[in-house]
């Protein structure tokens, strides 16, 4: 039976650092099962799922992907899903949406927001943040998975109160209903416009 591992790379984004790790894996009989890569001020961080032959020893793997990446300043951490508690899937149906907000940059907002949702059990999925108009007004976009025993316009209601009280403009909830490619794109395009926006 396979040995999963989820890989996790950061660094100073560089050309070639993909092709590096692909190569690694490759040498290492790693199957790709998933990954996700994202780009912040110019430093990226990357998440690898790989399958690997039983035998292969989790060090052997993380020694040798960290001497592929060394000639790109490269942090490899390795994660054993066995080792780890993770969180269960809830047996609850969940609906996803969006919520984004923007308004002037105050530092107390995301804090305010994320115990809000985690006082409703409500996941964050996927998450963008961004200050834009040179660091006086702030955006973001996240993917919330909702439990479907949430009222929803109490939440929009609460999250429109918490912003308010950090001097945001704009909150909105709205319900996703587009496949995973669809909403890749909408995030895309949501970050490229931001500065255009604000």
């Amino acid at each position: 039976m396979p040995r999963r591992l989820i890989v996790t790379l950061t660094a100073a984004n560089r050309v070639g650092i993909l092709a590096a790790v692909s190569n690694a894996l490759a040498e290492l009989s790693g199957d790709l099962q998933e990954i996700r890569q994202t780009v912040v001020q110019k430093f990226f961080t990357m998440i690898i799922v790989a399958d690997f032959p039983e035998h292969r020893e989790p060090q052997v793997v993380l020694d040798h992907i960290r001497d592929v990446c060394r000639p790109y300043s490269v942090d490899v951490t390795l994660k054993d899903p066995l080792d780890e508690q993770l969180q269960n899937d809830a047996p609850q149906e969940l609906a996803r949406y969006w919520l984004t907000m923007r308004g002037h940059n105050e530092p107390e907002v995301m804090r305010r927001v994320s115990s809000r949702l985690a006082q409703d059990h409500i996941d964050i999925c996927n998450m963008h943040a961004i200050n834009t108009d040179q660091g006086d007004r702030f955006r973001f976009l996240m993917e919330i998975a909702v439990p479907a025993n949430i009222d929803i316009d109490l939440l929009q209601a609460d999250l429109m109160c918490l912003g308010e009280q950090g001097n945001m403009d704009g909150v909105a909830i709205q319900e996703i209903e587009l496949d995973d490619s669809a909403i890749y794109q909408r995030t895309n395009m949501f970050m490229a416009d931001l500065s255009a926006i604000d």
